[in-house]
């Protein structure tokens, strides 16, 4: 997805994805030992995003439909 220009390289969404309902993401914090209060980025993909993602590995593939569906 990072190839696509949807994450950074720190794998966070960009803004842009977000707002287009492609991606969305989850906020969790936690407490680590040494270092406190820290906070976890998960990106979650929609299911509006998940269709555009099938469709931009179809058309990467060859444009067959139907035929390929990634295995995450």
């Amino acid at each position: 997805m990072r190839q696509k220009g949807w994450m950074t390289r720190k794998n966070e969404p960009y803004q842009s994805k977000i707002e287009a309902g492609l991606l969305d993401v989850k906020i969790s914090k936690y407490n680590h030992p040494e270092n406190g209060l820290q906070q976890s980025i998960t990106t979650l993909v929609t299911g509006k995003g998940l269709t555009k993602l099938h469709t931009l590995f179809n058309e990467q593939r060859g444009g067959h439909n139907g035929d390929f569906t990634p295995r995450w």
